[in-house]
């Protein structure tokens, strides 16, 4: 890992870099004072909203470098839990149990489809 300040390698310490996200939203950014414009973060930010990682390591659970890096997760995670709801649905004998259970597959099978549209279509940007 590389190290940074001139004080530490003179000290023979490495210390690796962090790289620190904090997600952006009404609760982290805002309206910091009363003059006009003056938008930034806002100073008590909730740790659910940042993470913290050393950088050259693999990245935080539910982070991705790459927006189709993070529908091809959810890809995969959506169709494993349609294939939980498949062999729950041959295990069920409770009409009311198993009516819930395709309605909850038939929404998960929708929002897979759509998941896939959107990895089908080429980059806008």
């Amino acid at each position: 890992m590389p190290t940074y300040g001139k004080a530490f390698q003179q000290m023979g310490l490495e210390v690796p870099k962090a790289v620190n996200l904090i997600q952006r939203n009404k609760f982290t950014w805002g309206k910091v004072s009363a003059k006009a414009g003056d938008y930034g973060w806002l100073p008590s930010i909730w740790s659910g909203f940042r993470k913290q990682f050393t950088a050259g390591r693999d990245l935080p659970p539910g982070l991705f470098t790459t927006e189709r890096a993070a529908y091809s997760y959810l890809r995969k995670s959506l169709k494993d839990e349609l294939k939980w709801y498949q062999g729950e649905l041959q295990r069920e004998t409770d009409l009311d149990e198993i009516a819930e259970l395709t309605a909850e597959r038939d929404d998960l099978d929708r929002v897979l489809k759509a998941v896939e549209r959107r990895l089908s279509k080429p980059a806008s940007r």
